[in-house]
């Protein structure tokens, strides 16, 4: 918990507590961090699972995400060059914006990387290659960026060297970015591992790298040509031992063990809302690590009555459902959410940009 005498800079308590940071493009020039504090969840009679048409009939009634703390310069239809690294830092990568119609953005020497606990700026050096279709790992030392052409690690300042950091080229992978379907970190914290679709030779596989002895990328010794059941991030929870992450099949939390057991096991319950006026639009799992809990961070389209709209007011809406949960194992040994799973709402600001909301973006820090 935080200490009651420490003060921030904005003058309320020092979070110095995790927290849960929603990244929103939500003005003309950048993104907006928005921080909520998810520490009363499990005792409010507020945070409960319903659906979309049970808040109030007009949009402007509807609960608004709390105000931005910080913005960082992005460019626009460029999502995906922000990540989080360094333990509670965002680093934000994206070119940097020009108002010359013909050149919309141009690359600079610099990437900006902010501390979301005690609000301090630094640089670190930008890449010098473009790294489209960025996947991020971050460790405790190093951002490892997998991307369309390559694979480079962005290190924290050494003694003796330049005080931004510097960027290493490490070797490529025997397979595209664009095939990958699932990644994440081993549980040792220094091995990184990709499912793909499918790899250079045209078959499905799991490939890791040990960032330890950064050599090569290497099959995994029990590949049987088959990928991973999941789709997109995958995190390891140490309390169950187990690695969890979305499904492929929509719908569902998948697991399976850290060895790479690809008969997965399906949590019994959906964690997806499946009323028919609402449209899932983008979604992100979330690891609240401390806790040993998890947030699925979606955004959700909903249709909204016409008589509850203000005049010239579209008839849908779009809002940011959260659903926070902890898993564990009922009396048959199987994984369930059970009664754990609380649900907030709140409205996406007026102006954001529909391809951001397609790939949310979220970090427990």
């Amino acid at each position: 918990m935080p200490n009651p005498g420490s003060r921030s800079r904005d003058g309320g308590q020092a979070a110095n507590y995790q927290q849960l940071y929603l990244v929103v493009e939500d003005s003309e020039w950048g993104c907006g961090i928005h921080k909520i504090d998810l520490s009363s969840v499990w005792d409010s009679d507020d945070d409960v699972a319903v659906p979309p048409h049970t808040l109030p009939g007009k949009r402007s009634e509807w609960p608004l995400l709390p105000p931005a703390f910080f913005r960082l310069e992005s460019h626009p239809r460029l999502p995906g060059y922000m990540t989080a690294a360094f333990g509670t830092k965002i680093i934000s990568m994206a070119p940097k914006l020009l108002t010359d119609t013909y050149r919309p953005f141009v690359r600079s020497s610099t990437a900006a990387i902010l501390d979301v606990h005690t609000r301090e700026m630094t640089m670190a050096p930008e890449s010098k290659v473009n790294m489209f279709f960025p996947i991020y790992f971050p460790l405790a030392d190093a951002l490892y960026v997998l991307y369309s052409e390559g694979f480079q690690a962005l290190f924290p300042p050494m003694p003796d060297s330049t005080p931004e950091g510097f960027w290493s080229v490490l070797p490529k992978p025997p397979f595209w970015c664009e095939h990958v379907t699932s990644y994440g970190v081993y549980p040792d914290k220094k091995t990184i591992f990709v499912s793909v679709a499918r790899d250079h030779s045209g078959v499905p596989g799991i490939y890791t790298f040990n960032t330890a002895k950064p050599s090569q990328w290497l099959p995994h010794q029990k590949d049987d040509h088959s990928e991973l059941p999941f789709m997109g991030q995958v995190h390891f929870d140490s309390r169950l031992q187990s690695l969890v992450g979305l499904s492929q099949n929509p719908g569902n939390i998948c697991f399976c063990d850290p060895m790479f057991n690809v008969t997965a096991e399906v949590s019994k319950e959906g964690l997806f809302c499946n009323e028919a006026d609402e449209c899932e639009v983008g979604t992100i799992l979330v690891h609240m690590v401390d806790t040993s809990k998890f947030c699925l961070v979606q955004c959700i389209c909903v249709d909204q009555d016409s008589e509850g709209c203000e005049p010239g007011e579209l008839p849908y809406s779009y809002l940011f459902r959260l659903a926070i949960f902890s898993v564990q194992r009922d009396i048959n040994g199987k994984l369930m959410i059970g009664s754990s799973l609380r649900v907030r709402y709140y409205r996406v600001p007026d102006y954001c940009y529909l391809y951001t909301l397609a790939s949310p973006l979220a970090f427990w820090m």
